[in-house]
This record gives C-alpha cells, structure tokens and sequence, in this order.
C-alpha cells in the first residue's frame, strides 16, 4: 500500500482509476511553486525599491490563491489515500473515533 504521496515516483505508481486525481494533485503542487516563485520575484523587486500598490494587491491575491491551493491539495491528498489504502483509512477513522468517546 502507499501510505505516502511523496513515495510516488511516477504516475505508473498510481492505479489507473486514480490517476486523473494524482494528476490534479501534482498540477496544483506546480501551481502552487509557481505562485511562491512569483511572490519571491515580487518580494526581490521590493528590496531594491519599495513595493508599489500593485504589487502588494498581487502578492495578497497570491497569498489567497496560494492558501485555498493548499487547502485544495490537503483535502484531494487525503482522498486520493483513502481510496489507495481503504483498509489503513478505515482504521484511523474507527481509532480518532474511539479516542474521541475516552
């Protein structure tokens, strides 16, 4: 069983009814790399100057985008885990219910 994302190399990890959900998962992690790239390259331009209105609103729009990026990914993450491990799934869920009746 996978019980990590990260261990997957390549898509031919992936059973074929899941890739299309490894494939949302890998091109928002790009999305997400791209945004921080470009809230660097607006932070670098701000050192040498100080930032102007629009790139503040950028870098706030980016900010934004970038937290309901990773919101976005933990959640299809965690699906995509269940669906590759129904049993290890299963058996947190009962355990964090349990815990929660002690």
């Amino acid at each position: 069983p996978i019980l990590d994302l990260e261990d997957i190399q390549d898509a031919s990890q992936v059973p074929q009814q899941h890739r299309n959900e490894w494939e949302q998962i890998r091109a928002l992690r790009y999305k997400m790399e791209q945004a921080d790239t470009e809230r660097n390259n607006i932070r670098r331009k701000g050192n040498m100057d100080s930032l102007s209105e629009g790139q503040q609103q950028q870098l706030e729009r980016l900010q934004q985008r970038t937290e309901q990026m990773q919101q976005a990914l933990e959640e299809k993450e965690a699906k995509l885990l269940r669906a590759l491990n129904p049993r290890a799934a299963t058996s947190v869920t009962a355990a964090s219910s349990s815990a929660n009746y002690l």
